[in-house]
């Protein structure tokens, strides 16, 4: 069996997990939408939407230290040296634990000393009310950092289609306790106290899995050191900052439109958000699965492996995009009106812009996986938080006298310049691969003298048999 076929068959399992994961987060927010419409008010809808955007802005961030953790143990394990997987994570958990308490001491400050409902345009939840959602949604979101975390140790053992299961499962129970909730008219604070519970629970369960399954993996902290700790800000401060863009990129916005439009432009952003961001999801899913096998390609230097597998990515993240460009268009507007049962219209044009940014995400999503998997992520990484900064003040200080319209020109700009230097600092970083042969994939004669050759095979095949 070739190195490709033996790749593709180890990341099958995962591909079919995150597969299942994306129809259980798609199908959950497509259901939990019209649902939160029907049992609450819109505004109501829309105060959550502002209120929990805090909480989720900051449980993006995860990524920063638990897939620094899952990629730096699989770089050990792959050779054997348990040892220093262990201590990888051991470091990271540390270093996890103080950030958490810091953030969560925060936040209680914040809601004791501010009136933060004037700031966030909340007028039908009580302040009472309003400060027990945020720090309990505060204290969800640093559970699922423990569990995206303790994850780690089944990606190390070879084991990752577990790995992601647990979040599969996390996310369908966390759907189920917002279905069960609205079913029986409960109010917000009953809502972020199950989401709770049910995240705790998961933690508990995935810490007590992981030990009976993974013997090679230790939860001891005897590797923790002042300089290990060092090497984690210094690996994960970027990563850290990538999700912390991508956090404000996906909750910025309607912290800024709830603060300049009022909350029911968020609710307008949301339903839009989740159609055009489905493509994306998927096209997540097949970077996150064909990661590891990038990261262990690279570590075995098998280089015709590793090009392999990007012009694989390309083609999905091209081809998808085309699709859902086209798709968008032509059928968004009906889409989000029936599914909204008529209280959401978007004109065709503005999702063709949403379309088109997302897949500009996808794309410059893909490069920054080669950069990561590589360790060559830092630089990336700063300046796509920075660009995400600027695109958030710009649309701060322009949305209200151009109107809504304007934001999904200003998304297009902004991801249009990191795809561009996220290319660059992939041809620039990783010289062993021959990224002029992706050229080719633009190329309409390549793939016909693919299928040619596909048919002459088959001929040959049959011939001989």
């Amino acid at each position: 069996m070739s190195d490709f076929k033996r790749s593709l068959k180890s990341s099958s399992g995962r591909m079919a997990a995150g597969v299942l994961g994306q129809i259980i987060n798609t199908f959950g927010q497509i259901a939990v939408v019209p649902m939160f419409l029907h049992f609450w008010t819109k505004r109501a809808y829309g105060e959550w939407l502002v209120l929990t955007a805090v909480p989720n802005l900051l449980w993006s961030l995860e990524g920063g230290l638990g897939w620094l953790a899952i990629n730096q143990m699989i770089l050990c394990s792959v050779v054997g040296d348990w040892k220093s997987a262990n201590r990888w994570f051991q470091n990271i958990f540390v270093v996890q634990m103080v950030i958490s308490v810091l953030l969560f001491l925060g936040t209680l400050l914040f809601v004791k000393l501010i009136n933060f409902l004037p700031l966030l345009n909340i007028f039908e939840m009580s302040h009472q009310d309003a400060m027990f959602v945020l720090l309990v949604m505060m204290f969800y979101m640093l559970l699922g950092w423990g569990i995206a975390l303790v994850r780690a140790p089944y990606f190390a053992a070879q084991m990752s289609t577990r790995g992601t299961m647990v979040s599969n499962f996390w996310k369908l129970s966390d759907f189920l306790v917002i279905f069960l909730v609205l079913l029986i008219h409960g109010h917000p604070r009953l809502l972020a106290e199950g989401e709770a519970f049910v995240a705790g629970v998961w933690l508990v369960l995935t810490c007590i899995d992981v030990r009976r399954k993974c013997p090679e993996f230790h939860f001891h902290l005897r590797e923790v050191s002042w300089a290990s700790c060092k090497a984690v800000f210094r690996d994960g401060t970027p990563l850290f900052l990538a999700q912390a863009g991508n956090a404000f990129y996906i909750q910025g916005y309607p912290l800024i439109l709830g603060r300049t439009l009022g909350t029911l432009a968020v609710v307008n952003f949301s339903a839009i958000r989740t159609v055009t961001r489905v493509l994306l999801q998927f096209i997540l899913i097949l970077t996150q699965s064909a990661a590891v096998e990038l990261a262990s390609s690279l570590a075995t230097k098998k280089w015709d492996l590793y090009l392999r597998w990007v012009k694989i990515l390309l083609v999905c993240v091209l081809g998808g995009g085309a699709v859902a460009c086209v798709g968008l268009f032509y059928y968004g507007t009906t889409i989000i009106s029936l599914w909204t049962h008529g209280k959401v219209v978007v004109p065709g044009p503005l999702l063709l812009l949403f379309g088109i940014s997302v897949t500009l995400q996808a794309a410059w999503n893909m490069f920054g996986t080669l950069l990561y998997t590589a360790n060559k992520h830092h630089l990336q990484c700063c300046i796509y938080f920075a660009i995400t900064i600027i695109a958030l003040v710009v649309t701060r200080l322009t949305i209200g006298h151009l109107g809504f319209e304007s934001l999904a020109v200003i998304m297009i700009c902004a991801d249009v310049c990191i795809l561009a230097i996220s290319i660059g600092l992939s041809v620039y970083y990783l010289r062993e691969i021959q990224f002029m042969s992706l050229l080719l994939l633009f190329n309409p004669f390549f793939y016909w003298n693919k299928i040619k050759w596909t048919i002459a095979q088959a001929k040959m095949r049959k011939i001989s048999s």
